[in-house]
Order: C-alpha cells, then structure tokens, then sequence
C-alpha cells in the first residue's frame, strides 16, 4: 500500500518476501536538478541486485567508484549516488546498464539514492554539495500520521420532503461542486456507517464522508477522506473501515490518527489484471451474509465479462460467473 503525509508519498511493498519501504523527492537545494529516492530493504541471506538505470557509459575514461557514477554523454550526464550507505550497498556497471548491490544482511537497512542531471562543467559542486547533504530518515517520519491534507469540512443544504403520509418522499442533498480541490462530484457508488455517516466515492478518484447536521437546520457535512483512486466504482464499510473497489484493485482505507482523512491506503486485494480495452471497469461492490466481496468486471481476458467473489480477508479471488457484457 501506500501512505500520505503532508505531500509525500511512503511505498510500501514487497519483493520475494522482502519488505521494502521506499520515498522520493526532489532537492530543491541541489545546484542542479536531483531527485532523492530513500529505501529500507528488510533482512535477507541472499544478496539482492536492483536495475537503476538502462543508460550506458559514453566515456569509458571514468571508471566511478562504489558509492558514485556518471552515465549519459559528456556534456549531459545523469550522476548516481549513494549517500550514507556505508559497505552494504555499492553501484556497479553491466553491459545493460546500472545496477545497485546489496549485501545479506540480518538486519533493514536504509540505502539512500541522489540521481541528477545536468551539464559535466558543474559535476565538482554536485560532488561538494552530496558531501555535506543530510537527508536524514524520511522513511521513519513517514510512517507517522501526519496533519490534514484537505481543509476543513464543506456543508451543503439539505431540503427535507414536508411531513406526508405517502410511502415515498424525496430528499433533496447538496453535493459540494463548488470545492477548493475543484473535485468533479460524479458519485459512483455510496455505502452507510453504523452511526449514520455516508461514505461515497467518485469515477475521478475521491472518497468522501457525509455526516448530516441535526434539525432545525439541517446540512450535508463533507469531509475528502481519500483521493487519487483509479476509477472507483463500488464502495463498503465493512467493520467501520472503507473498501474501495477500483479498475486496479480493491484498496482498504485507514485513518490512523481519527482527524477524518485517510493516512494509509492498503492494497487489499490487486490479483485483477488491468488492460485490455478502454472501458475495463470494475464495478458495483457488494457483500453476502458471510462477509464476501462481489464485483463485475468488464473488458477483455483475462479478468474481462465475469463476475468475481473476494474472500473477507482479501487474500482469495474466484471468478464466480462469466459471460456479462459491461
């Protein structure tokens, strides 16, 4: 999954049961373009070897060292470095490219990553400018929650039905078009807390929170709860939790510090393979009495014209009928 704090990103995942966190940034106070990726890479007794760049070296005359390497044609060179990472990981150059070496190891360890660049004649302050750059353990803070992101809640008008007696009246609720995210409101699909509160989610990616004022005047309360989803298409509370059903996967939103925003985006579920044909959705989430997820997935194979049951705990996906179109 993935976590959100201020407007960083912390990845989370793994590679053959290797617990990897990884963050990236730009350095602004770089004297040329540079980005930074932090990674912490779990325990293993194997040693690992990670692709970093498929770019050759035009000038053979600069072997590099360990901990730095030049790439790229002279006069525009891309320069890699390890800053901090001691003898547990070094660069190394292969005919397809740079790689990144890693020792067995008994313990995580942080490896962190500056890649820039820019024009050979500044390469000597780029140098000077690694040897006293501090990055300090961006991973660890961001494994904290952080503050809100989307402001304070938006009220809109809510305009009950007059007191009938006739077996179907209307209620009229605002959505918040006029948004400072200038979020587009195409509601795709809702589902109820316990005590109330709605939760909806949009085609363009957002989750929202509806709890509603009591009377005399009553008001929608809107809170952004999640965004950046793919296409979400079907929505559950399930044990007070929100469940997204995207066209990529199903995500389990967590809000870890109670100020009404998610902090971290779990993959629940991700066996769904996402190509095929332009209209691909995944659509309409439901559940059985057993605590089952179903969806319909539309599109081509593999995954495309069926519908799919998802086991409670997410680990389970089985085609459970085929044929339907869109």
């Amino acid at each position: 999954g993935l976590r959100l704090v201020d407007w960083q990103v912390l990845l989370l995942y793994a590679v053959d049961q290797i617990e990897i966190s990884e963050t990236v940034w730009f350095a602004t106070e770089a004297p040329v373009d540079t980005i930074v990726r932090q990674l912490e890479i779990g325990p293993s007794v194997k040693s690992l070897a990670y692709k970093l760049s498929d770019l050759r070296d035009a000038d053979r005359s600069d072997p590099g060292t360990r901990q730095r390497q030049t790439l790229g044609s002279a006069d525009k060179a891309t320069t890699l470095a390890l800053i901090g990472s001691g003898d547990r990981a070094s660069l190394r150059r292969h005919d397809d490219g740079l790689w990144l070496h890693l020792a067995p190891r008994a313990q995580s360890t942080t490896v962190t990553l500056a890649a820039s660049r820019g024009v050979a004649s500044r390469a000597q302050e780029f140098a000077d400018w690694l040897g006293g750059y501090e990055p300090g353990d961006q991973i660890a803070r961001l494994r904290r929650s952080g503050p809100r992101r989307w402001g304070a809640p938006l009220s809109t008008e809510v305009q009950q039905a007059a007191a009938t007696d006739q077996a179907y009246v209307l209620d009229e609720i605002g959505l918040p078009f006029d948004n400072p995210h200038q979020a587009l409101l195409f509601i795709s699909s809702l589902d109820f807390f316990d005590d109330g509160r709605a939760a909806l989610c949009t085609a363009h990616g957002d989750v929202w929170v509806v709890r509603f004022s009591k009377p005399p005047r009553q008001e929608a309360i809107w809170q952004r709860f999640a965004t950046g989803l793919y296409q979400p298409l079907g929505i559950q509370v399930v044990d007070g939790q929100i469940v997204v059903l995207g066209r990529d996967q199903l995500t389990r939103l967590h809000d870890e510090n109670g100020d009404g925003e998610a902090d971290y985006y779990e993959s629940f579920n991700n066996d769904l393979e996402v190509f095929g044909q332009d209209h691909a959705f995944a659509m309409r989430l439901e559940r059985d009495p057993d605590g089952n997820f179903y969806f319909l997935k539309s599109g081509a194979a593999p995954h495309g014209s069926a519908l799919y049951r998802l086991s409670p705990d997410g680990a389970i996906l089985e085609r459970y009928a085929t044929g339907f179109r869109h």
